[in-house]
């Protein structure tokens, strides 16, 4: 017994101060990832709808995208799927981002926006519009939000049942925080590990961008330098069709100088739960040949299981049942960062 009191001491101050230095950026990443969840669905009911949702040739709908915005940079083109029906070109000028929706069939623009609102939305969430350096912190939240559920659960480990009751506030507003704040963290425990975890493992990359000096800046900048192909983007479509059998084309990436490729990117049957852009071809930007073929079924699970973190993050691997839960778990994750907050404050006072 005298061993373990020393332990849940030195448990509960880390758990109290990762705690108060996470709760702000858990708090914001939580709402905004509770939102993000539904992108694809916001979007497709805002979207107008187009005269078929069959695309008859990408190539026309580049050139006269072209035509209408010949100062932009052409990043590329989402294609019509079980969310959305037009297809969405994404375009950048002068660091800013503009969407535009275009009819399948004959390329006619249905609707732009400029800077969409996903944009923002997921600039705050991954790094607060603090660019790499955002990127970092959101590293060490991630980390930290392991650590919280683990040390959580230990302090805990004896009284689990007990967090089920009722929130006692009528003893007292920081007993009463307490309690709700126990009821939320052991049903949000699994999603603490897996949000936090994907989300250190998506951002762990931005140490290696400030350390080269090609760090993200801040706000919401979005780079372009993409280049028209000189080869066909519906010969790229039937060519990863062609490669990669019961293959499904959703986003198709136009090259860069330094990149000179046509990438198309999709899923196959049978493993939709590691996303939309799980499999992908990689064509000459301006031959058309082949150069790799990426099948998700073809990879062993040493790096399978890197393509399942986005949609494990993001909760897109299945239905909207599924994503109505993460969106719960998200709220239910804002909701204990306050609580936890609500109680230091409680005990500040009475201190």
């Amino acid at each position: 017994m005298s061993v373990s009191i020393p332990w849940r001491r030195l448990s509960y101050r880390i758990h109290s101060w990762l705690g108060l230095g996470c709760a702000c950026f858990l708090i914001l990443t939580a709402l905004t990832g509770s939102v993000l969840v539904f992108n694809y669905e916001i979007d497709s009911a805002r979207d107008p709808t187009p005269s078929s949702p069959i695309i008859r040739s990408l190539d026309r709908i580049d050139s006269k995208l072209r035509t209408e915005f010949p100062d932009h940079s052409v990043k590329g083109y989402h294609l019509p799927s079980v969310t959305h029906s037009a297809v969405r070109a994404t375009l950048i000028l002068d660091g800013q981002t503009t969407l535009v929706l275009l009819d399948p069939a004959n390329g006619e623009i249905l609707s732009q926006r400029t800077t969409p609102w996903k944009d923002v939305a997921l600039a705050i969430h991954h790094m607060m519009l603090l660019g790499d350096w955002g990127n970092a912190i959101m590293f060490l939240v991630g980390c930290g939000m392991v650590l919280l559920a683990t040390t959580g659960l230990w302090i805990h480990r004896r009284t689990l049942t007990a967090s089920f009751r009722r929130p006692r506030f009528d003893c007292g507003r920081r007993l009463g925080f307490s309690d709700l704040h126990k009821a939320l963290g052991v049903p949000l425990y699994f999603f603490l590990i897996v949000a936090g975890f994907t989300g250190a493992f998506m951002n762990y990359p931005a140490f290696g961008r400030i350390a080269v000096g090609k760090a993200i800046p801040l706000g919401i900048t979005a780079t372009g330098g993409f280049i028209r192909a000189e080869t066909s983007l519906d010969a790229a479509l039937a060519a990863a069709r062609r490669e990669i059998p019961g293959f499904t084309p959703n986003y198709v990436g136009l090259p860069k100088p330094a990149a000179p490729r046509v990438t198309v990117y999709g899923s196959v049957a049978g493993q939709e739960f590691f996303g939309p852009y799980s499999s992908w071809g990689w064509f000459n930007a301006s031959t058309g040949e082949t150069q790799t073929i990426h099948d998700i079924r073809h990879l062993p699970w040493s790096k399978k299981w890197q393509s399942f973190i986005k949609p494990l993050h993001y909760g897109n691997f299945g239905g909207i049942a599924l994503k109505a839960l993460y969106s719960l778990a998200a709220l239910g994750v804002a909701t204990l960062s306050l609580t936890g907050l609500l109680i230091w404050r409680a005990r500040q006072r009475k201190s």
